[in-house]
């Protein structure tokens, strides 16, 4: 069964409160979620420094005294912020906090078999007074800030700090899942926590998460990509409309964001590798999950010896699945590369792609070669630790939602906009034609199924091919990265692809098959052409309605459990009913009536019922389908610029649950990483006496290390008793800075429907306003980090307090508790 637990957020209409997305992300979690890794293996794995830089540490003791542990958020993070006791503990019968509110269970020292413990939300029972529910919100909630922060910023990597009254736990995030240490208690061990931000305060800025082959634009080079942007924008819009034109720049340009990205690129027999620059702003697509592709697409321009030869292209940063032991996954690149040798009509050329090297500093443009002289990619690191002992839950389980990923770009020749892009009926139905074409030669020439069609992978691009007068974009097929042989399982890469759930064909839908078919992608064009005529096409049809059918017949969907107690979706109950009765297809009159004629011809051809005409009946094939949608755009007239946007104008109750593909809202900027100044380190102290040890690398009671596991993994053991040595536990003097966010008054409107008519959450809105991103999060938000000895911050939509950073880098730290 195919993975679309996350896909849904980019295209579905569920619910946007703030509650229910970090439910689903809890969800999501916990099929990629490996711990409690010892903390003293995680700070000398994560975070290693040399001896000299641990010897000048302050002493510790002491210092997170004032944070009693109380129940409520003010309680833990006001005295953070002062670092000295503001408040009294307000809880006498819980003076030192409770585990409670901690979503993650050690399993206790007795516990032999860690295969069948719990660790993620161990504690609660699913019946236990909503208390599970609320765990899993909280759990969601640190899922969205270290994505929120992944993607503003160009990372691999990123940390988060969470307390739970006094108990402290260190999480690293990456692609791959994460990884999550073991709880402690910040004053009985204020020396792990103190260590931690020492440690972190130490590292070079590739080690503490940053992407170094990104870095900020001159002011030369933002002023050419602003012109080159704006000459194409000009190019690609279907009409020549001052407002659309100022909307197409802002898509693509935000003032003082733009970075240069390198791009290392293969040579055709991969032989060879060489570099080339391209500036970027504002991403056309936005990751909303920490683990996964990560995908985001950009509008990207080289810049030329001189203007006239400035060139704009399609950036693609993801990251691409390599798969488990023994599968390997081919690379995008290649997969066009095959497609334009069996001349596969509508593939867009490719310009060069390649995986990303790690490098040293920023400026640097030469990879880092390895001991044996091959280039080191970025790559994720939780997958290397599937096989430790301290790893919980059923491996089956784990492993689903766990895979290695390196990071790869790839730049296209065509930078087009997507099919909710459309200037109206007309150029709907020949884009999707045009990628139609694409989708049936790759079968029938190079025998590679999509199995991913979406408005998100047809872009529309002017090519000034076309003859007939009216500017008609070409459609392009994009996104080839989840498709495969003609034969192929859905796990046969030792991992379930993710597809976007909306779109699926009703038999991939209901998980009872594990293979794709060619009539699944074309069935999913029906699907297409219906959510974008639906959003962006005149028709009869009230907010309620629409949001009737993209509920209930392309989002319709429901949980069970898998192998390993990992809840997966099915679904497609709402488009069996459509098949049978066209119970909704039916219901829509059409504003252009060759959109009413084309979908309904196409229901017959895929499930014909007692009304289809006999000619249609045995058609759904690609010859035939392919025949009648050619003579059908020719002989039928079909509207031209009748493009509506019917969210734009819909009542909060259809506008709460759109997602930002049918908003058509711009997405933030990515910020890079740009010049930074270390404050200077403290006086060394002298180390004293260790404390008693919590790790022992040697002990073998939970279980033999695997041999499969990863030689850096294991070169950190040897070094885990000497580094408990070093760390000192004394009074702690090192000058820590935190900020917050009080709680704002903002909540939300009535709800927008009658199960939610109580609620008062705040919906999440991912826009920031360029005051906020310069004045209220720069370690998040601005190209230049925060130089030591500033205050630093990130919130949600509501302001109320989402993390706590430390001085020097953006460390996202959350605190779980009541709120009031």
């Amino acid at each position: 069964m195919p993975d679309v637990t996350t896909s849904t957020e980019t295209f579905g209409f569920r619910s946007k409160y703030a509650k229910d997305r970090y439910a689903r992300m809890g969800k999501d979690a916990l099929a990629n979620t490996l711990g409690p890794m010892p903390v003293e293996e995680f700070l000398l794995a994560f975070l290693p420094c040399g001896d000299d830089v641990l010897s000048r540490m302050p002493p510790s003791a002491n210092a997170f005294d004032d944070v009693k542990g109380g129940r409520k958020e003010p309680d833990i993070y006001l005295p953070l912020q002062q670092i000295k006791a503001l408040n009294e503990d307000k809880n006498p019968a819980n003076p030192r906090g409770s585990r409670t509110d901690d979503y993650f269970l050690d399993p206790p020292s007795g516990v032999t078999s860690f295969d069948t413990w719990t660790f993620v939300l161990g504690r609660y029972d699913d019946a236990d007074n909503g208390s599970h529910d609320k765990a899993l919100e909280n759990l969601g909630q640190s899922v969205r800030y270290a994505a929120l922060v992944c993607a503003r910023q160009y990372r691999n990597f990123c940390f988060s700090l969470t307390l739970a009254g006094e108990i402290a736990r260190f999480i690293r995030w990456d692609h791959a899942g994460a990884i999550v240490s073991e709880a402690f208690s910040i004053l009985a061990e204020p020396e792990l926590l103190c260590e931690f931000f020492w440690r972190f305060a130490h590292v070079s800025d590739s080690a503490r998460g940053y992407d170094l082959t990104v870095s900020t634009a001159t002011v030369e080079e933002e002023r050419r990509f602003h012109e080159a942007i704006k000459l194409h924008v000009k190019l690609q819009l279907p009409r020549d409309d001052p407002r659309s034109f100022e909307e197409g720049v802002e898509m693509h340009y935000m003032p003082g964001f733009v970075a240069s990205v390198i791009l290392s690129v293969l040579s055709d027999d991969g032989a060879t590798t060489s570099t080339r620059k391209v500036f970027v702003s504002r991403p056309l697509t936005f990751p909303f999950s920490t683990s996964g592709r990560g995908t985001r697409a950009y509008w990207a321009v080289e810049l030329g010896q001189d203007p006239s030869e400035d060139r704009t292209y399609a950036l693609k940063d993801t990251w691409r699945l390599v798969g488990l032991e023994g599968h390997i996954r081919e690379r995008e690149g290649d997969v066009l590369l095959d497609l334009h040798r069996h001349a596969v009509p509508n593939i867009p050329p490719l310009v060069g792609h390649g995986d990303v090297p790690l490098i040293s500093r920023i400026g640097d443009t030469e990879p880092r070669p390895d001991q044996l002289g091959a280039i080191v990619v970025q790559e994720t690191v939780t997958d290397k630790y599937l096989d430790r002992w301290w790893v919980c839950g059923l491996r089956t389980g784990i492993q689903r939602g766990v895979a290695r990923r390196i990071h790869y770009r790839m730049l296209l020749g065509v930078a087009g906009l997507d099919l909710m892009h459309i200037s109206g009926s007309e150029e709907l139905l020949r884009g999707a034609f045009d990628a139609f074409l694409a989708l049936r030669g790759a079968h029938d020439l190079a025998h590679r199924l999509h199995r991913d069609i979406n408005p998100g992978n047809i872009i529309l691009y002017w090519d000034n091919t076309n003859k007939s007068g009216r500017r008609i974009r070409r459609g392009y097929l994009i996104d080839w990265d989840q498709s495969s042989g003609l034969t192929a399982r859905y796990d046969e890469y030792g991992y379930y692809p993710s597809l976007a759930w909306l779109f699926l064909s009703y038999r991939v839908a209901n998980g009872s098959v594990e293979y794709h078919k060619l009539t699944d992608d074309m069935e999913s064009f029906l699907y297409v052409v219906l959510y974008c005529g639906l959003l962006r096409l005149p028709h009869d049809l009230r907010p309620g309605n629409i949001l009737w059918i993209m509920r209930c017949m392309l989002g319709q969907s429901e949980e069970k459990e898998a192998e390993g107690n990992v809840p997966v979706t099915v679904g497609g109950r709402g488009k069996a009913a459509n098949h049978s009765t066209r119970m909704y297809t039916q219901s829509i009159v059409w504003g252009c009536p060759g959109m009413q004629a084309w979908i309904t011809a196409v229901c017959d051809f895929l499930s014909p019922n007692s009304d289809t005409p006999p000619a249609r009946l045995g058609k759904w094939n690609t010859p035939d389908f392919e025949e009648f949608w050619r003579t059908f755009l020719e002989n039928t007239t079909l509207s031209f610029g009748d493009c509506v946007n019917h969210i734009a104008a819909a009542p909060k109750r259809l506008t709460r649950s759109a997602p930002p593909t049918a908003t058509g809202k711009s997405h933030q900027a990515t910020a890079s990483v740009g010049s930074k100044r270390r404050a200077s380190s403290p006086p060394p102290q002298s180390p004293p006496k260790a404390k008693r040890p919590r790790f022992d690398p040697k002990m073998e009671a939970h279980g033999p290390e695997s041999a499969s596991s990863s030689s850096h993994v294991d070169a950190h053991s040897s070094n885990l008793l000497a580094a408990r040595q070093r760390r000192p536990a004394t009074a702690f003097a090192a000058p820590l800075s935190y900020a917050t966010v009080p709680p704002s008054s903002y909540t939300a409107d009535a709800a927008y429907d009658s199960q939610e008519d109580s609620e008062t959450e705040p919906i999440e809105d991912l826009r920031v306003s360029d005051e906020t991103v310069a004045d209220a999060n720069p370690q998040a938000s601005s190209s230049v980090p925060r130089q030591a000895g500033k205050k630093t911050t990130t919130a949600d939509a509501s302001g109320s307090t989402a993390g706590l950073a430390h001085q020097q880098t953006g460390v996202l730290g959350t605190m779980h508790g009541s709120k009031r």
